[in-house]
């Protein structure tokens, strides 16, 4: 009973707290700037329109087997319904509470470094790209939950806690693989924290690191465990689909830790996925790592010969582990949803203004103040960016809509035309010279965004067509191909007159040329 109590008073401290309550008011403040537009319009990408009106995503075949099980309960307990306000405003909560642990985790104590700290990571572009995916954007951020929680539990120096850390976060990396670099960014902070710490000792810290790399370590392998243990009881396997089969696959690990390094120092300088699309967040960047690290030059000849050591160590191992998403992609495809470990570079500069030792108020004042209008300003720019592609893609939705609302009026207006008739469309790609996307050069373009030429050729065409028009289309069989060879050869390609036709009780549209 006295445990208990004593959970309830300190779980009432953490949420009643004054950095509790800054970070959430940030989280509102800039979810609201970053993310209305979105919640208030019905903005859809591919993947987004495939899942309308249920569904959650890829699960257990793409080794998110956490995804899986929470998708799976909550369509059972609850319904699954893709309804963006209140998915994303979930997920805004999450994210809340994920910024309230990380101040703990790097013991942030000043109000205004809380304030920016959430505020950059509630808009961060990585966060930004998730909230497309509103089918899954809350499971997603319920994972960065536990990242948080994990570090929180990694940090305190207990048997259980290690295991309990480790546990949750193989869970986090079952519902997202692109996690675990966040995990081991924030672990690493964790560490220069003690660094900077006069209390704390070069053998402590050592303890610690070493902690910490098992942890990495047993959750990787937890999550492992757990993912071949129910491919085995589902009868399934991995899918090959950007290489989830073959994640984590070492196959040159100097190259690939060179292209960790190479991306993360061009970071300032060269565009990456989406996350430095502006001159004014390449800016924050190095503005950022520069003060962060000139910071501890200046204060280095106050610590203990082994305390700068590991503080230089875990420096130079911050890049790798912020962007292992080079290494643990097996040479698939990067997108900006999946470098959230990134966001380190921002955590940087609050963790050095809050513990470095700076001797008169007035310079720390300073620092503290240069740190946060360096992160909440890149934090509006990530703002602006998110909404520019949620523009882009409405003006795709709308373009696309249109585009197939003319292909329509077209069937229908054929002679003979009945409703009874299958609409069947032979190829898959629509060329159209006349068909513009004068938003496709836009200076934020995010991984998870689709552009207006996207929306008609992608792979959810027939869910977009089910969605946005309400009607039933399919591709041709071989069979029909075969069996209609000669008269779909005489017919021209989409937009172009004639076509479409039709065969029998078969509409035929010929977006592109029979290959057979």
């Amino acid at each position: 009973m006295k445990k208990m109590q004593q959970l309830r008073r300190r779980l009432y401290g953490f949420l009643t707290s004054p950095q509790t309550r800054m970070c959430f008011l940030a989280t509102a403040l800039f979810g609201t700037l970053a993310y209305l537009y979105l919640f208030v319009n019905n903005i859809n990408n591919n993947d987004m329109i495939v899942c309308l009106p249920e569904g959650y995503g890829s699960g257990l075949t793409s080794g998110r087997w956490g995804l899986y099980l929470l998708g799976e309960l909550t369509k059972k307990v609850w319904g699954v319904f893709n309804v963006p306000v209140l998915n994303g405003v979930t997920a805004l909560i999450l994210l809340g509470l994920s910024a309230s642990v990380l101040v703990r985790v790097l013991e942030l104590r000043n109000r205004w470094l809380c304030f920016a700290l959430s505020a950059i990571t509630a808009t961060f572009a990585p966060i930004g790209a998730m909230m497309f995916f509103q089918f899954t954007v809350h499971y997603y951020a319920f994972a960065i939950l536990l990242m948080a929680l994990a570090a929180y539990c990694v940090k305190h120096r207990h048997c259980a806690a290690f295991l309990i850390g480790s546990l949750l976060a193989a869970c986090s990396l079952g519902i997202y693989q692109a996690y675990f670099p966040f995990f081991a960014a924030v672990l690493l902070l964790s560490l220069l924290v003690g660094c900077l710490r006069q209390e704390s000792s070069a053998k402590e810290i050592l303890l610690d690191a070493l902690r910490a790399l098992a942890s990495l370590v047993l959750s990787y392998l937890l999550y492992t465990l757990i993912l071949k243990g129910l491919l085995v009881l589902k009868h399934t396997a991995l899918s090959s689909y950007q290489g989830i089969d073959q994640m984590g696959a070492i196959r040159d690990l100097p190259q690939q830790i060179g292209n960790a390094y190479l991306s993360f120092l061009r970071l300032p300088f060269a565009e990456f996925c989406g996350m430095n699309a502006t001159r004014f967040v390449c800016a924050g960047i190095l503005l950022s790592v520069v003060l962060s690290v000139l910071s501890l030059i200046l204060f280095w000849k106050e610590r203990h010969v082994g305390k700068i050591v590991l503080a230089c160590a875990f420096l130079l191992l911050l890049p790798l582990a912020a962007n292992a998403i080079t290494l643990l992609s097996g040479g698939s495809a990067l997108y900006t949803r999946m470098c959230f470990g990134l966001i380190a570079v921002f955590y940087l500069p609050l963790l050095c203004a809050e513990h470095l030792p700076f001797r008169k108020p007035s310079v720390k004042t300073a620092a503290l103040a240069v740190s946060v209008l360096i992160v909440v300003s890149c934090a509006v720019n990530y703002a602006w960016q998110n909404n520019g592609n949620y523009q882009a893609v409405y003006y795709a939705n709308r373009k696309a809509e249109n585009y197939y609302t003319s292909m329509f009026t077209r069937i229908r207006s054929l002679d003979g035309y009945r409703d009874d008739m299958d609409i069947v469309l032979v190829g898959q790609t629509i060329t159209d010279e006349k068909f513009y996307d004068n938003y496709y050069a836009t200076p934020f373009r995010y991984g998870a965004r689709t552009g207006a030429t996207g929306q008609i050729n992608e792979y959810s065409r027939l869910n977009f067509l089910a969605n946005y028009l309400g009607i039933s289309v399919r591709y041709a069989t071989e069979f029909e191909l075969t069996q209609n060879a000669e008269a779909l050869a005489a017919l021209s390609e989409y937009p172009d007159s004639g076509c479409m036709a039709i065969i029998g009780d078969t509409v035929f549209v010929v977006l592109e040329a029979p290959t057979n």
